[in-house]
């Protein structure tokens, strides 16, 4: 017995033929680059310490990129070296300027410090000669410092006092400075005071790092909280009102 015939099969059609375009390259990793841009961003943290390798792994990267197969990661390596070049400069600066404006204003205030024991060696020379009595003003001192850059301070921009116009022009303020003297004398008695009490002390404008400098009445010069400065001040105030003038 005969078996039937399979039927026949569709007729196969053609493949699509792709398109005539060379296939993708893959490119090699530059991981030198890679290390350059990472370390160039841990430079903001690490300084110089990151600075080093970003620069060395940023040149292996550019080299590494001109390579045939590679063709890539320049730009990174280039943004790691410029960023370990820049920022190393930039955080110096911004640790470095403080430092140098502090010192600058610590000098400041030995030279202040140095006027301050010039007046205060005036006041005493005075009250000398004036049967211990202190100045009225400033102005009585000029005879005795005469210095007219003694009365401004270092810091400031503005050219020497005139030497008769002290009062109105020096930087240091002169506690006892219009003063209602007591009956028996000129002014305040140095006997009156104590020893640590302040005479003299630079204006405000030119404190540093929260403290000012002042002259006591033994002629010492010392450096003060303002806090402390502001109360010592208050509190000599208040016990010359409540004080009865001293008479010889």
């Amino acid at each position: 017995m005969s078996q039937p015939t399979p039927p026949a099969l569709p007729p196969r059609l053609p493949l699509p033929v792709p398109p005539d375009r060379p296939l993708p390259i893959r490119l090699a990793s530059n991981k030198p680059a890679k290390l350059s841009l990472i370390f160039g961003l841990l430079t903001i943290l690490l300084f110089i310490l990151a600075s080093v390798p970003a620069i060395i792994f940023g040149i292996m990267g550019i080299i590494r990129a001109g390579k045939p197969g590679v063709g890539r990661g320049k730009g990174m390596a280039i943004a790691g070296i410029v960023l370990a070049a820049v920022l190393p400069p930039i955080q110096i600066a911004f640790v470095l300027v403080p430092a140098i404006d502090n010192a600058r204003r610590e000098e400041m205030q030995v030279a202040s410090a140095a006027n301050l024991k010039l007046l205060s060696i005036g006041l005493l020379k005075y009250a000398n000669d004036h049967k211990a009595c202190l100045p009225p003003d400033l102005q009585a001192t000029y005879v005795y410092v005469n210095t007219p850059s003694a009365y401004r301070h270092p810091a400031s921009k503005r050219p020497a006092p005139n030497a008769q116009n002290l009062n109105a022009e020096s930087d240091y303020v002169y506690v006892y400075a219009g003063q209602k003297p007591p009956p028996s004398g000129q002014g305040y008695r140095i006997n009156a005071l104590h020893a640590q009490d302040i005479v003299l002390y630079e204006k405000l404008e030119f404190t540093h790092a929260n403290s000012i400098v002042v002259a006591a009445m033994n002629g010492s010069v010392r450096r003060m909280k303002i806090v402390d400065f502001q109360m010592r001040l208050a509190m000599e105030e208040a016990g010359r009102d409540s004080r009865p003038p001293s008479r010889r």
